[in-house]
């Protein structure tokens, strides 16, 4: 009886064993999937970031500076320095190629730019469909 008890427990203790390595492996996966993930984040964010306090939704939250919300007043203001002539598609150009480390006034540069390249095609679609008619109104005036 001693026997079947002792052969239990060592099978019970080897099963007990094999759990305890998967389990230190299914950890060990975890911690590398979880240490990858801090890697990217910092490859985005910014390791050396400070991080700035912002209150949104009644919430008190802690992000780095390069991921700090630009207020109301501060988009208006970068509106208002995009649409200077020349200096504001060479600001827009440098912010939108990296010239900020502020994620968000990186993108916001990015949008102006690309309504830029819209506008600009629109124009020169516009500028093709008036001088075609132009040109037809031209033509018919000569016979």
């Amino acid at each position: 009886m001693e026997e079947n008890v002792n052969k239990v427990d060592a099978e019970n203790a080897e099963t007990i064993n094999e759990e305890k390595v998967e389990n230190t492996q299914r950890e060990t996966i975890k911690e590398t999937k979880e240490e990858k993930h801090e890697k990217i984040h910092e490859a985005e964010v910014g390791v050396n970031d400070d991080m700035v306090t912002v209150r949104a939704d009644g919430k008190i939250y802690d992000v780095p500076s390069s991921l700090k919300p630009i207020s109301t007043w501060g988009y208006f203001g970068y509106e208002m320095l995009f649409f200077i002539p020349f200096i504001g598609l060479v600001v827009a150009i440098i912010f939108a190629l990296g010239g900020t480390s502020n994620v968000n006034l990186r993108n916001f540069a990015r949008s102006r730019f690309c309504m830029l390249l819209v506008l600009l095609v629109i124009l020169g679609i516009a500028f093709l469909f008036g001088g075609a008619v132009v040109m037809l109104d031209y033509f018919t005036k000569l016979r």
